[in-house]
């Protein structure tokens, strides 16, 4: 038994991460959905082996349906011809921002689902014990996958460096242990994402934990370079990346008991900008960033902020609890800011799903 439980775990895992199996219909490679990527694999149920798609056209949709008593997530999604697991959930969450829970699930609410819809031959091979795994946003797993491996490399080579490699000597120990921390835990993510096990994320924590990834490996790769040192700016990043995701693996490895993940928690946050030039301030952005990656300036290197619904005054954005950094500038031009850099603690509010933040021309 257990010699076929890890085979049929390593076949899953090579499918996720692996060659695409031969496709012999029209199955589109990845489709945008609650702007997710999502991409499609057919396997076996029994086994998790890979098999080629019909010779008939197969396409991911969603469609809207009205819960009757006693339903469950599970029976709901396997109906559409998709394996109920943790990526599924998190397409779920994103389609149905005001769902916190999947089970149980009330009646007489209506809720998104994603659907697999084909023809004769693909209803057969779904009556026949074959089901869809959903993907969400491979390409970012897969590079966060890859970065992962390289730090755990440079890891090694990083705790040898001298003292005087570091900008600041006296933190050299921590510094070192922060890495070594850092790797751990992308390492744990990594294991989870592989087992289909990770909590649903929203897109801008998976972005946050991949994009924090890249600029730690990218800190390790310069400072190990021949009379080069970890300058401040760099031992500083590691401190808030190591903060940043201190905060997010609390709640990684939780037990749920049996039960669905919940959704991760998100509020909208409304932004007030303030000052004479009410002209000026309608032609704002306001953007964001996740405190461990920002760099100041803004613009040295560019910083991967993204913007709020809206210009001006009164923009918006649903945003995970995290810590941030925002600020509003010209649109298009994050990387000059007009007012100052404000950081931006996103928790749950007293009451209400809203948070305001207020801005000030400079």
């Amino acid at each position: 038994m257990q010699l076929t439980l890890h085979l049929q775990f390593t076949v899953l895992i090579a499918m996720l991460f692996g060659p695409t199996p031969l496709q012999t219909g029209t199955v589109p490679a990845e489709t945008e959905i609650a702007n997710r990527i999502v991409s499609m694999e057919l396997i076996k149920a029994n086994d998790f082996s890979p098999t080629s798609w019909p010779s008939e056209t197969v396409t991911l949709t969603t469609e809207d349906v009205v819960t009757k008593p006693g339903d469950r997530i599970f029976d709901l999604l396997a109906a559409n011809g998709i394996r109920p697991d943790n990526e599924a959930y998190t397409l779920i969450y994103d389609l149905n921002p005001s769902i916190e829970k999947l089970d149980p699930l009330a009646p007489n609410l209506t809720i998104t689902l994603p659907r697999v819809v084909g023809k004769s031959q693909f209803q057969r091979l779904i009556s026949n014990g074959h089901v869809v795994v959903l993907t969400v946003d491979s390409k970012i797993k897969s590079q966060l996958r890859d970065d992962t491996g390289a730090i755990k490399v440079l890891l090694t080579r990083f705790a040898r460096l001298d003292r005087n490699r570091f900008a600041d000597s006296t933190k050299r120990p921590e510094t070192i242990n922060f890495v070594s921390d850092l790797s751990d835990w992308f390492e744990l993510i990594n294991t989870t994402i592989a087992q289909r096990t990770a909590k649903p994320l929203r897109r801008v924590t998976l972005l946050q934990i991949a994009n924090e990834a890249e600029m730690l490996r990218s800190i390790l790769e310069r400072a190990l370079t021949p009379d080069r040192k970890l300058d401040a700016q760099d031992q500083a990043q590691i401190m808030t990346i190591h903060k940043d995701l201190d905060e997010v693996i609390k709640f990684w490895d939780q037990t749920m008991r049996g039960e669905l993940p919940p959704a991760e928690p998100q509020f909208n946050v409304v932004v007030e900008i303030k000052g004479k030039d009410t002209n000026k301030i309608r032609g704002l952005r306001v953007y964001y960033i996740v405190f461990g990656l920002f760099r100041d300036p803004p613009k040295n290197p560019p910083v991967r902020s993204a913007g709020f619904n809206g210009l001006g005054s009164g923009s918006s954005a649903t945003l995970p609890i995290k810590d941030y950094k925002v600020w509003a500038a010209k649109d298009g031009e994050p990387e000059h800011p007009v007012t100052p850099i404000t950081p931006l603690s996103v928790r749950k509010p007293l009451s209400g799903n809203m948070i305001k933040l207020e801005l000030s021309l400079k």
